[in-house]
């Protein structure tokens, strides 16, 4: 992640864009971006699929407790944390990811 994001940052070594598209592992991962300078303004969850402690918050995506908390730390910082399998899809929202994850 340091190597991205020494490529990502402002002033990074990266080519300077005034998008760029990231695909990520982990949602975990976007968090350690941010908190390595790399501006998140918006983060798209389109799969995570189905894991030991996780509960289903949309038909293709699944959290655990603690990716939910990476989430909501993304969103303090300010990133628009969505959800959406394809563009067509109407996104869900944070508030919309926790109120399904307490009913799971």
């Amino acid at each position: 992640m340091e190597a991205a994001a020494g490529l990502l940052r402002p002033g990074g070594k990266g080519p300077q864009a005034p998008r760029t598209l990231v695909l990520l592992r982990d949602v975990r991962d976007a968090v350690a971006l941010s908190e390595a300078g790399v501006p998140v303004p918006q983060l798209n969850l389109g799969n995570v699929h189905f894991g030991r402690g996780r509960k289903q918050v949309s038909p293709s995506v699944f959290l655990d407790a603690g990716e939910l908390d990476a989430l909501e730390k993304l969103s303090r910082a300010g990133t628009q944390v969505e959800v959406r399998a394809v563009p067509s899809e109407p996104p869900l929202r944070l508030p919309d990811l926790k109120a399904r994850f307490a009913a799971a």
